[in-house]
């Protein structure tokens, strides 16, 4: 694969991973499994198109990174939904 396009396509991972990473600081990550399967898609089509040690090793590492995450994402607390109160009658 050109490295153009590998490089191109790892920042892509690496700006969904940041972004997941600032979301997990703040204890709440909107549609996590989205983003994760982006990141997915993303690495799977550079992993099949991968040439040379280098690749293969950045596209590991992007794997465990996401790995992490979820991790991470799992272990945060679920938000309830606020309940709506409603006034008893007299």
């Amino acid at each position: 694969m050109k490295t153009e396009q590998f490089r191109k396509g790892r920042e892509e991972v690496e700006k969904i991973i940041g972004g997941v990473e600032e979301e997990i600081k703040a204890k709440f990550v909107p549609e996590p499994d989205k983003k994760i399967k982006q990141a997915k898609q993303i690495i799977d089509g550079l992993a099949i198109e991968a040439s040379g040690e280098i690749q293969t090793r950045s596209i590991y590492n992007l794997n465990m990174k996401i790995t992490h995450l979820q991790v991470q994402i799992d272990k945060l607390p679920v938000r309830k939904k606020p309940l709506v109160k409603r006034v008893k009658k007299k």
